[in-house]
């Protein structure tokens, strides 16, 4: 596994750097110098070496996480092919949906007790997670914001806490056309993520 994470960020970087960098600062809408592209992914900007592909936290120069940096490179390079950024359509679909049949299968073990059981009556300590990633509240759920996964493309964090009827559920929306900007396996690792991240904050 270990050497085909390898395998895979070795590709993306040299996909990278055949790209017009300053066409990606347009489209993207990013900051950059002479040496790098950055680009924000929820709790940190990164630097994108535009030599050598390499991706690190700008606050702390420490390497992205593999999933982390196949995400930006999915986004970058995604839609390479066009100048223009994907539109969002505004409108909201779970990632069983946008995953298809076989897709649905695979976010399913995204919802499992173990999941979700590090949120369980912890409504406060999520929704000042939520708060502090700088999200947008929303009326439906006990914990419910649109968050910038990107600065150009949100994801909508829905939670309800157990009662005496239901179980907890933690549910991720995105906009309908995702998968315009990245892969539906790019989203199934943001979510998990993203999952990680949120309960380590609590």
């Amino acid at each position: 596994m270990c050497g085909n994470e390898e395998a895979m960020a070795e590709k993306a970087k040299q996909e990278f750097l055949e790209c017009d960098h300053e066409q990606l600062k347009s489209k993207f809408k990013l900051n950059s110098d002479s040496d790098n592209l950055y680009i924000h992914f929820l709790t940190e900007t990164y630097a994108i070496s535009k030599t050598t592909g390499d991706v690190v936290k700008r606050s702390t120069g420490e390497a992205a996480e593999h999933d982390v940096m196949m995400a930006i490179f999915d986004m970058l390079l995604n839609s390479k092919a066009s100048p223009v950024l994907p539109e969002l359509s505004g409108t909201w679909a779970t990632l069983s949906t946008l995953g298809g049949i076989i897709g649905a299968s695979h976010a399913a073990r995204l919802h499992t007790n173990d999941i979700i059981a590090p949120f369980v009556d912890k409504v406060p300590e999520f929704t000042r997670v939520c708060e502090q990633l700088e999200g947008i509240k929303q009326t439906k759920g006990d914990v419910s914001y649109i968050l910038p996964l990107f600065d150009f493309f949100p994801v909508w964090v829905q939670f309800y806490d157990a009662d005496d009827e239901f179980p907890a559920t933690l549910q991720f929306y995105y906009d309908s056309n995702a998968k315009n900007f990245v892969f539906f396996e790019t989203l199934f690792y943001c979510t998990s993520y993203m999952q990680k991240l949120f309960a380590d904050m609590l």
